[in-house]
């Protein structure tokens, strides 16, 4: 078989401009017919797929389109399976609880930080959210453990090859070896220039007599609470080894979040270079 250029392999869907940049500026995401098909396909189509959606469902698409989660993992996954889908012009609690109540959403994939301000806000409890399906927790006992084992986050999705990369001679490591991962497959975004860039630090971890730990801490005080450097250091001293012990404290107004709720580490970052 010979792959043309003007294949679905080749051919640009659209070009995505990111707009979080928490390791650095806006980046823009070239993605085509068959890199999001092979998403789509990948998450619900087969036998097993990762998501369950039926003609009857009615999803509830919070974020904007142009989050990749958004816009392949809700829109078209819900299209795929023919789903109804609802798509929020601007966030509001209010009109969202409205929402789920009146179309009677059945599915409605959030982020965490929209969890947690759903979960402390009273007004959630003056609509009627009981078209989503019920909730239950079953104990039982069984002669064989399940497949997937408590704290993991599954396995490699289908048609996609995973490998576990050795952060300092750069091979690949075997089981149980912690390093950084990486994916193949024709789900990844296009790119032909086959150019490297540096954007960032694989973590933001230093080595310590052998041992890998945090260098410093960035610190909100609460309700103006009168918190030194010395107090917040003995505190940690008392719950860590040694070598897990802060060596420098930043206090600052408020930790620099994206509209998503993303921690953006690049402004702390930017906040040291500032101090230093």
């Amino acid at each position: 078989m010979i792959l043309l250029q003007n294949s679905a392999e080749f051919v640009l869907s659209f070009l995505a401009a990111s707009m979080i940049g928490a390791t650095g500026l806006p980046k823009g995401v070239i993605l085509t017919h068959k890199s999001l098909i092979t998403s789509v396909a990948q998450q619900v189509d087969g036998e097993n797929p990762h998501m369950y959606l039926t003609t009857e469902d009615v999803l509830l698409c919070v974020l904007p389109l142009f989050h990749i989660f958004a816009f392949s993992s809700v829109l078209l996954c819900a299209l795929r399976a023919g789903s109804a889908v609802l798509l929020m012009h601007k966030f509001e609690i209010r009109t969202l609880l409205g929402h789920i109540q009146k179309h009677k959403v059945t599915v409605a994939m959030v982020v965490p930080p929209l969890v947690l301000a759903l979960a402390k806000n009273p007004t959630v409890a003056e609509f009627d959210l009981k078209a989503g399906p019920v909730l239950s927790m079953c104990l039982s006992f069984a002669k064989h453990p399940l497949s997937v084992s408590s704290g993991s986050c599954g396995t490699v999705v289908r048609n996609a090859e995973l490998k576990i990369l050795d952060l300092k001679i750069g091979g690949s490591l075997g089981y149980n070896q912690p390093g950084e991962i990486c994916i193949r497959g024709q789900q990844i975004m296009k790119d032909d220039n086959d150019e490297i860039f540096i954007v960032d630090r694989v973590k933001e971890l230093i080595k310590f007599k052998g041992f890998q730990v945090f260098p410093v801490a960035f610190v909100v005080r609460s309700n103006g609470l009168d918190l030194t450097e010395e107090t917040v250091k003995e505190f940690i001293a008392k719950q860590f080894v040694f070598y897990k012990r802060l060596h420098k404290v930043y206090f600052i107004h408020a930790i620099p979040k994206s509209p998503s709720g993303k921690i953006l580490r690049k402004d702390l970052i930017a906040k040291l270079e500032n101090t230093n």
